[in-house]
């Protein structure tokens, strides 16, 4: 295993990590789930994500996606899904990974994932981004709703 692995795998397993970003010596963390820290950096910080090393806990084909979006030179995934390993191979990023499966699971492990169901049918990076900010936004809203649903239930019972 490359160093640069090594180290991110150690920090991530220290700090409760589960995106490591590394470039020319400065790395970026990230202890949020799914897709939102890579939509952060891409929105935020897009050239540090631009030839960088990464290694991440779990990756979809929306975050290849999103990292070939990127310029993400090389990624070590300890999950990897066979969506995502054809999207990084048809743009060219090298990976290593530790255990590969047939598709992302939801956070409820009761079907897939919407964020690499929602990027199945595109290999564009950045209409992949497009499509990602729009389902992120989607999902947020509809959040929201039961959030502000179950808030009003509970004063109505008081």
């Amino acid at each position: 295993m490359k160093p640069w692995v090594t180290n991110a795998l150690e920090r991530m397993a220290r700090e409760g990590a589960v995106l490591v970003v590394t470039k020319d010596g400065e790395s970026k963390i990230s202890r949020a789930s799914g897709i939102a820290p890579l939509m952060e950096l891409l929105a935020d910080d897009p050239d540090f994500l631009r030839g960088s090393s990464v290694v991440d806990r779990v990756v979809g084909r929306a975050a290849a996606l999103l990292m070939a979006h990127g310029g993400v030179r090389e990624l070590h995934a300890v999950l990897v899904s066979e969506p995502a390993i054809a999207a990084l191979e048809s743009h060219g990023i090298p990976f290593t990974c530790d255990e590969k499966t047939p598709y992302i699971q939801n956070r409820t492990k009761d079907g897939n994932c919407p964020m690499e169901t929602a990027c199945l049918e595109t290999d564009d990076p950045a209409e992949a981004y497009e499509i990602l900010k729009k389902k992120l936004a989607e999902m947020r809203s509809a959040q929201k709703a039961r959030t502000n649903r179950g808030l009003q239930s509970e004063e109505n019972v008081g």
